[in-house]
């Protein structure tokens, strides 16, 4: 993984028009929690969001999109082996991909899943305060 970098607000405002003028397809594998705003802000920012969670369908999905994100608010098994079979497809063909490590350091099963994923490299990884 690569140092932490730090973006200026005029770099977020060409990046911002950057994703507008193309238009990314983002694969985005999520929790229930939180989906349709994860759908509506990508939408907001000029992204087309495609939640596509089908343990048959997910990995093959990742070859058609622009981009992966990943959220692992609710892991249950079977979503598990779905973020992971997403993350190393993504890595395989260059695609980006974020992770966010929901509640990461709240729970030794769920620290485990993310330390996993890290292994595959994202290329971001989103952090909050808390």
């Amino acid at each position: 993984m690569t140092a932490v970098q730090f973006i200026s607000g005029s770099s977020v405002a060409e990046y911002l028009s950057l994703v507008r003028r193309k238009n990314p397809l983002i694969h985005c594998v999520t929790n229930e929690v939180v989906q349709e705003i994860t759908a509506n802000v990508l939408l907001a920012a000029g992204a087309s969001p495609a939640m596509v969670v089908g343990e048959g369908e997910a990995e093959d999905f990742v070859g058609i999109c622009d981009g992966l994100s990943i959220n692992v608010g609710t892991p249950f098994s079977m979503r598990v082996q779905i973020m992971k079979a997403a993350a190393r497809k993504a890595r395989e063909l260059g695609k980006p991909w974020i992770l966010d490590p929901v509640a990461a350091g709240a729970l030794v099963w769920r620290d485990k899943i993310i330390f996993e994923l890290m292994r595959t490299g994202p290329d971001v990884i989103r952090g909050n305060a808390s």
